[in-house]
């Protein structure tokens, strides 16, 4: 018993003093790093309020290779020049759907097995476009009065390009990024009317060429670039401006529609 108790009171003791120095130690880091704090005049603060403020050194990152890009452009400004090759058409393009454009509208997906944040980024890129046009057919001959030579039969002209080739983007200046590209393309077109009668369609073969500037937007909202980070893997955001051209290549319709272009697209 004279044993066991002597090591049950020597194991208190050893204990006792291994709390003191312990505490005595983590006082004297404390004390320290304020002595520190002090002397440099530091303001303890927040790193990640520091950050939202954008008073910090900290730097966003988001790992990872980027391969492929994604988006949709809209034309602002659009000509078209749409014609029927001789014996096909009884009216011009024109004089039945005049300005009535309803829109060119496409989407595109890169693959791009070579990208550099400095030297720029090849691609491969297929694009899906819809160009709409809606108009009203004409007598051919002038039937006077309240008829005239305007027809109350609608028509409906739907031009569906598929594009696929090349591009490349220029990134050495950071936040706008200049880019070309061009490519082969497969046009689907399709008049249809509302009085009965068959749909008219047919196929071309054509090619497409644009160039244009990327506007990176990462930097205007850096907790919303994180976000699109998180949940869809995107890494930077664009604004595209692009003037694009598309031409048909024989066949018996000859299609040349060219416009100036917005849209946003998204690399991850």
């Amino acid at each position: 018993k004279d044993y066991s108790r002597r090591l049950k009171n020597e194991s208190k003791e050893e204990s006792a003093q291994s709390k003191v120095s312990s505490e005595g130690y983590s006082e004297d880091i404390k004390k320290s790093l304020e002595a520190v704090d002090a002397v440099n005049g530091a303001e303890k603060k927040s790193a990640i309020a520091a950050v939202h403020q954008g008073t910090s050194g900290l730097q966003m990152k988001r790992p990872g290779a980027i391969h492929h890009a994604a988006g949709f452009r809209y034309s602002a400004v659009f000509n078209h020049d749409i014609q029927g090759a001789s014996g096909t058409a009884l009216r011009s393009f024109d004089s039945v759907y005049g300005q009535n454009y309803a829109g060119d509208f496409s989407v595109f997906y890169e693959y791009q097995p070579w990208h550099s944040e400095w030297l720029g980024n090849v691609a491969l890129y297929t694009q899906l476009g819809l160009t709409f046009f809606s108009g009203n057919g004409s007598f051919a001959v002038n039937l006077g009065g309240d008829f005239g030579t305007a027809a109350r039969t609608k028509f409906d002209f739907f031009v569906l390009p598929v594009v696929a080739g090349l591009s490349y983007r220029f990134n050495l200046f950071r936040l706008v990024r200049p880019y070309v590209a061009g490519g082969v393309a497969a046009i689907g077109y399709a008049e249809t009317r509302d009085d009965g009668f068959d749909t008219k369609k047919g196929f071309l073969k054509g090619y497409s060429s644009a160039v244009g500037v990327s506007i990176l937007l990462d930097w205007m909202s850096r907790e919303s670039s994180w976000d699109l980070y998180v949940e869809r893997g995107v890494k930077h955001t664009y604004l595209n401006i692009e003037a694009s051209r598309l031409n048909s290549l024989g066949g018996d319709l000859t299609v040349s529609n060219s416009g100036i272009y917005g849209g946003f697209g998204f690399e991850f």
